[in-house]
């Protein structure tokens, strides 16, 4: 899967518990069902928007 984020500069970024390396595009083999995505910004830097997205998948906000 790739996923495309916006907007996360300085972020950290975790797929199911596991670090992942901060890009504006991740690729990650994921399979089929339920998977989380967990984005950690500093407080004092926060951005006016984030943007994930992807062709291969749906979100929900949990």
């Amino acid at each position: 899967m790739t996923l495309q984020l916006e907007g996360i500069d300085g972020a950290k970024v975790w797929i199911d518990g596991e670090v992942v390396d901060t890009a504006s595009e991740i690729k990650t083999r994921l399979a089929a069902g339920k998977h989380s995505l967990v984005l950690r910004f500093d407080p004092k830097a926060l951005p006016k928007a984030v943007k994930a997205s992807t062709s291969q998948g749906t979100f929900l906000v949990d």
